[in-house]
């Protein structure tokens, strides 16, 4: 993923990769105490003009559960409410965030 250009300006990043999609998710859990702590969902970019076409990348919503998503496989998303957002990796190419996500509609997909 191209992340050193944006210096992490998630703003930025977010406007240039903005067709997002769920691609999986799964139980938040506390690296150290295994408490559950909401859900993470895995978030792969569809913008076809991106240099970060089909990467994915992470999306923790604190507070989250099973039970109370309503978010599926597919859908279209948008970030929201960014508590935190981090590049990582050995190579400074990974993203993640800690933020809401909703489902919205984009033109010409259901």
């Amino acid at each position: 993923m191209k992340l050193k250009s944006y210096r992490f300006n998630h703003e930025l990043f977010l406007q240039d990769n903005s067709k997002l999609v769920v691609k999986n998710f799964k139980t938040w859990l506390d690296f150290e105490t295994k408490k559950e702590l909401g859900l993470a969902f895995e978030v792969i970019i569809l913008n076809d003009d991106s240099e970060n076409y089909f990467e994915t990348f992470n999306v923790k919503i604190r507070n989250w559960t099973l039970e109370k998503n309503n978010l599926k496989i597919g859908d279209y998303i948008q970030i929201f409410d960014i508590e935190k957002a981090s590049i990582f990796g050995q190579y400074q190419n990974e993203v993640s965030f800690i933020a809401k996500i909703k489902k919205v509609e984009v033109s010409g997909h259901e």
